[in-house]
């Protein structure tokens, strides 16, 4: 104390010195100052009671790695820096952490989002928002905290009959029983908290391992550290034992000692403020002085100050207090509630309370409050002031933090939960009792901004903390370390190594600073919801009732259905778009008006599908008059519970003859065509190259009521009449009795210039058919690649620009123990399937090393290169949503209300699911149009759900400024897209390929043209077009300027 007394009376007699310089009122608060700091015993410097190490010592570097080595985690998808990194505050600047699932692990800070697919498989949760219930608190200064650590201080130390801490008597944990003390737990604050994220599901451990205990856990992450020589190298030489085993020196213990020195080392503490109370006058402002007296003094008649709480030199008094702070997130009951302390003491009176955190830097640890619910400091300071008018003027929609806005994340109980915080919190008398206006909350908040040590401020300064970048790769590697990105750092974004021109486009795209999809369907004009019909489910009916399982399994093809067709109905250049509408919904013909307007022209259409269990559509000209007809399929509709197995509504189809002027007429009769069961996908190529497009359909149907091998292949005769060409072209038998057909599309994968024929199909029997230059097709599906156990959507393209057409196809990823406890022969789990093609029509599976196998219960996909970076991305919906009758819900539960997949590639063969991040929200899609509807460059994306609004998607990367493109369209004589055209875009050496499809993404088609995202390029050296017979062109421009859609026809055959 003596040394203090001099400390103080040094700085008043610095006043003295300095007394002439400022002006007199400057003087007076720095006078009134001096004798806050002396009353109050300030020094500038919080007391610590553990030597804070230096950034460079061993133990510390050991701790660094390790608390960015995903080796920790359960999952290995997350390390200790996901949630409290040195250049975000020591936090993560999110109002609620995301922990394991991550939708892109390595991307840190605003944007980083829950891969809700994930959450729900692992552990049947419908909440897509932050999975981890209360704010990451820096890991700056926690050296400083004497008593407890965490916002609840479950660890702590423990105290003695008085309530007093006691020091020498251990450390209290969640590990103790009945309050005794951890012996596990040193008497290290830091060392102990460390011992415990470890174990958290949502954190770090993950779902799968949730029901091991804390020390399994913790042994397992010994074993994975021993099984890797080059830890033991770093622990060697972190605790000075060079002959040390890896069994001996690889410990939790050891580990926790690490971490706890890597924390202890942040040490951020040479603050203005420090600088003031030292005799730096000038190191304050005249604002920051007032707000300075405030925030000890507080105002006369008030019963607080902000220092009643916030006291001493490291600005907390680590107490706990209800504030009745708004309550939101996955919380901590069934209700949503974090009841805080009482969940630590279990005192009624405890209920809400939460630690008071240091304001040490606190202009770099936002949000606010123990679960982030204010994103600046005038709110939170605003709630201390009165915090019954802050709840009343609360956004609960949360659209104010930058975490929630424009994600449809909802919190049914955050309201009244609340409201009941705030209920409790008057029963106490924790709610502070201030009188600051809002004027003299800006000079606090100036203050506060005194707080703040430069060094978290600057990257230079922060490197410390950082792992060497020149490390070897195979060591970091080895360590699992995770590859940050930071969403806030543009600089680290663009230095994403690039492969092709304007591949840091994608980069910028991984961390978005807004969405790059915004849904703006209403806006659009396109209003249509898909409703087919539902079993009539007795209210009372169960899950495990044989009947009702049989009623639900025979109306399953129901929740597949859907439809979209996408062309340009009157040749102006805009795509258009027909949806269809079930049974009981209304189709609607939409007519592209450009700028991203359509009109609605159902009702002049002509176009009549009564009676009809819509289902799949198609344009595609298939009468050579230059104009895109329509084909809509349909499918069996059963009856009702009393008459499971009887009366059925004709399989039909319905196709119809564009005439030119908005106008359909019905050709269904004439055509030829006949199907015994459903008709879903359609697929048009002119197979036999004779000038006008045959077609291949397919045909899912679970139920054996009809006999015999369907029809998959439709020659054209020129008029739009087509004849069965299964035998002909020598495909019959490749359909069982029971046709699981969906996906048929014509794409020409080994360059020989025939459209081949590749069938995604449910239950293992997807398959492909080389064309044998039109006389006939060979089935070379090779079983021992082609696995995907149920194919339903499909794409193809050249995701690896070598050239050649992949493959992908959607299925269903389901690693429950539920699927495999249930009937499996209901379903697969394996997820996606990624084939890439080697160059001679033959595949191998690369599903695993691209990434993108897990993507729920998938349905319709598409390939595009959606940030126009060069690289094809791939987009695909799912969701199992069907009937909220809890029968139907039991089975499908984990499916529903799910983000659909935007898999970006990374130019390097890997693909990151990023679809929360830009901007697409949960959904229960089916099919899907990857289209350019506005004709701006990028391309957009169409939805339709099942049962829900139709989505439409506008892509911003044009806006955004993410990349170039070039856009091509090629016609026939008569203005017919010419399927099977190829074009070659050439630049810089590299060389892109696209091949012009009139396919299925699955019920629905993009538009029959090319679109190529050129990345930086503003000009192709050369763009060829090749045609195939009968046009057999090929045309070669040289220097074509990028950003524009060009229009190629070919008018002689």
């Amino acid at each position: 104390m003596v040394v203090l007394r001099k400390f103080c009376w040094g700085f008043v007699g610095l006043l003295a010195v300095q007394g002439c310089s400022p002006g007199s009122d400057e003087v007076a608060l720095d006078k009134q100052l001096a004798e806050v700091i002396q009353a109050q015993g300030l020094t500038g410097q919080p007391v610590s009671r553990k030597p804070i190490p230096a950034p460079d010592e061993p133990l510390v570097q050991l701790g660094k790695k390790l608390f960015f080595s995903t080796s920790l985690s359960g999952n290995g998808d997350v390390a200790c820096v996901s949630c409290h990194h040195p250049a975000l505050g020591g936090g993560d600047q999110l109002s609620l952490p995301i922990g394991i699932d991550a939708t892109l692990p390595e991307l840190l800070g605003p944007g980083r989002r829950v891969d809700s697919a994930k959450v729900q498989t692992h552990s049947n949760s419908q909440d897509p928002g932050p999975n981890v219930p209360r704010n990451s608190p820096s890991t700056f200064n926690t050296n400083y905290y004497q008593n407890a650590l965490f916002w609840d201080g479950r660890v702590r130390f423990g105290v003695d009959e008085s309530g007093a801490t006691r020091y020498d008597g251990g450390i209290v944990t969640p590990d103790s029983l009945f309050a005794t003390t951890d012996s596990a737990a040193s008497d290290d604050l830091l060392f102990a908290q460390s011992r415990f994220p470890v174990t958290s599901g949502q954190e770090m451990l993950g779902f799968a391992k949730a029901h091991y205990h804390n020390d399994d856990v913790r042994a397992e992450i010994e074993r994975k550290l021993r099984a890797a020589p080059v830890w033991l190298a770093e622990f060697r030489q972190a605790f000075a034992q060079p002959k040390a085993s890896a069994q001996d020196l690889l410990s939790f213990s050891h580990l926790s000692a690490a971490l706890a020195a890597y924390q202890r080392s942040q040490d951020f503490v040479n603050t203005p403020w420090r600088d003031y109370v030292s005799g730096r006058l000038s190191a304050l402002s005249e604002q920051q002085k007032q707000g300075a007296l405030l925030f000890f003094q507080g105002k006369p008649g008030a019963a607080h100050s902000c220092a009643s709480c916030h006291r001493g030199d490291f600005f907390t008094d680590e107490r706990y207090y209800n504030l009745a702070l708004p309550q939101f997130g996955p919380g901590k009951d069934k209700l949503k509630n974090d009841y805080g302390r009482k969940r630590v003491t279990r005192r009624p009176e405890d209920k809400f309370r939460f630690r008071t955190p240091t304001l040490l830097n606190t202009t770099e640890t936002g949000p606010y409050g123990h679960n982030g619910a204010y994103a600046t400091l005038k709110g939170i300071l605003k709630h201390h002031v009165d915090a019954a008018q802050a709840i009343a003027d609360y956004d609960y929609d949360l659209q104010h933090l930058p975490q929630y806005r424009d994600f449809p994340v909802t919190h049914p109980y955050i309201e009244s939960n609340t409201r009941y915080a705030l209920e409790q919190a008057q029963k106490t008398a924790d709610l502070p009792q201030l009188l600051y206006s809002d004027d003299e909350l800006d000079k606090i908040e100036a203050f506060l901004h005194a707080l703040t040590d430069p060094c978290t401020q600057q990257a230079d300064c922060l490197q410390a903390w950082l792992p060497d970048t020149a490390q070897g790769s195979s060591d970091a590697e080895a360590m699992q370390l995770l590859k940050v990105r930071l969403a806030t750092d543009t600089a680290a974004a663009d230095a994403t190594p690039k492969q092709q021109p304007g591949s840091g486009s994608a980069a910028r795209a991984d961390s978005p600073a807004q969405p790059l999809f915004i849904e703006r369907a209403s806006a659009a004009g396109i209003v249509h919801t898909f409703k087919p019909s539902r079993p009539d489910l007795p209210l009372d009916a169960k899950p495990n009732d044989p009947g009702i399982t049989r009623l639900l399994t025979s109306n399953m093809h129901l929740t597949m259905t859907g439809g979209i067709a996408t062309g340009d109905i009157n040749r102006d250049g805009l795509p258009d778009v027909f949806l269809v509408g079930g049974d009981l919904g209304q189709h609607k013909l939409y007519l592209n008006k450009g700028a991203g307007q359509f009109e609605d022209i159902t009702a002049s259409s002509g176009i009549e599908l009564a009676g009809l269990m819509s289902n799949g559509a198609s344009f595609a000209d298939v009468t050579g008059d230059g104009l895109d007809d329509l084909l809509v399929g349909g499918v069996v509709k059963r009856a009702t519970a009393n008459n499971q197995g009887g009366a059925q509504t004709p399989v039909s189809y319905s196709l119809w003859k564009n005439l030119g002027n908005g106008q359909f007429a019905d050709m269904t009769a004439s055509s030829g065509l006949h199907f015994k069961r459903n008709l879903f996908s359609s697929a048009f190529a002119d197979y036999d190259q004779d000038g006008d497009l045959d077609l291949a359909t397919g045909h899912w149907h679970r139920m054996k009521n009809h006999q015999g091998e369907d029809e998959h292949l439709w020659e054209n005769q020129g008029n739009g009449q087509f004849t069965a060409a299964r035998q002909t072209m020598q495909i019959q038998g490749s359909w069982p009795e029971i046709d699981w057909s969906f996906t048929p599309n014509f794409a020409d994968i080994n360059n020989d210039g025939w459209p081949d024929l590749l069938y995604t199909s449910d239950f293992e029997t997807s398959q492909y058919f080389i064309n044998q230059q039109g006389k006939r097709f060979v089935n070379a599906t090779d079983t021992r690649v082609i696995t995907d156990e149920n194919g339903m959507g499909s794409a193809l393209a050249d995701y690896d620009n070598d050239g050649d057409l992949d493959w992908f196809v959607t299925g269903v990823y389901d690693v429950s123990p539920k699927r495999i406890a249930m009937n499996t022969a209901l379903w697969g789990g394996s997820g996606n399937r990624l084939y890439r093609n080697l160059g001679n029509g033959q595949f191998e599976d690369v599903t695993s090393e691209a990434g993108v196998r897990d993507g729920g219960w998938g349905w319709a996909s598409c390939f595009a290169d959606f940030n126009n970076d060069g690289h094809l991305d791939i987009f695909h919906v799912n969701g199992y949503l069907y009937d909220d009758h809890p029968a139907w819900l039991d089975m499908a539960a984990k499916f529903t209300h799910q983000a659909p997949r935007l898999f970006i590639n990374d130019g390097r063969g890997h693909y990151s699911d990023q679809a929360q991040a830009l901007g697409f929200s949960a959904d229960e899609g089916r099919t899907i149009s990857c289209t350019d509807f506005d004709r701006d460059g990028d391309v957009d994306i169409l939805i339709q759900q099942l049962g829900r609004p139709s989505k439409l998607y506008m892509n911003q990367s044009i806006e955004q400024q993410l990349g170039q493109f070039i856009g091509v369209r090629i016609h026939g004589r008569a203005g017919e897209p010419l399927a099977g055209s190829r074009v070659y875009a050439t630049t810089n050496g590299n060389t892109w390929m696209r091949e012009i499809h009139i396919g299925s993404n699955y019920l629905s088609q993009n538009a029959a043209e090319a679109h190529i995202g050129l990345g930086d390029a503003q000009q192709l050296d050369e763009l060829k077009i090749i045609t195939p017979p009968p046009y057999a062109r090929t045309i070669i421009r040289h220097n074509v300027a990028a950003g524009q859609w060009l229009d190629i026809q070919i008018t002689d055959q």
